[in-house]
């Protein structure tokens, strides 16, 4: 993977051939920092990083993630986003990376994961975050994962939310 610097602004394009789309990644960052090969498409490595900002086209809509010090703020464009199975992918890439950045900070002080916070009703799983319902589903006519959001589509979720939500984005992406 080859990335390009200006001054404190990285910008990447991956091409999926699969699907015959162009997904554009924008990785923003405040501080000069450098990018490494690695096995995945999205996984990087970086140093001294204090914020990395992704804008994820997917199918229908654009999620919007960034990570810093305690949280990984994620916002839905839309009240609906539609993700195919490599949006699902990608999605999953960056929150694993945000969330292993986070817990490997020396300064986070990590909270112990002691009961289940996702819930589930008929529209799908959901988790209450910061007065909003994020929810996740997958539409059988459609066939693609949905992510909705009520009320405030801007939340910030801890590690432990982001966990629950890999872990459901996996199991649903696998229909």
């Amino acid at each position: 993977m080859i990335g390009s610097c200006h001054s404190d602004i990285f910008m990447r394009k991956i091409n999926y051939n699969g699907s015959g789309k162009m997904l554009k990644i924008f990785l923003l960052t405040s501080i000069i920092c450098f990018l490494t090969a690695c096995s995945t498409n999205i996984n990087e490595n970086t140093a001294n990083m204090n914020s990395s900002t992704f804008h994820l086209f997917v199918n229908q809509g654009n999620l919007l993630i960034e990570r810093d010090k305690q949280f990984i703020h994620f916002q839905c464009n839309q009240n609906v986003c539609l993700l195919t199975q490599t949006d699902t992918n990608d999605l999953i890439e960056i929150l694993t990376e945000f969330a292993k950045e986070i817990w490997q900070n020396p300064n986070y002080i990590k909270e112990p994961y002691t009961e289940k916070i996702v819930q589930t009703d008929e529209q799908g799983y959901y988790w209450l975050i910061d007065n909003s319902k994020l929810y996740i589903s997958y539409d059988n006519s459609l066939k693609l994962l949905k992510i909705s959001c009520k009320n405030n589509c801007n939340m910030h979720l801890s590690v432990n939310q982001a966990v629950e939500i890999i872990q459901v984005l996996e199991q649903l992406n696998g229909r």
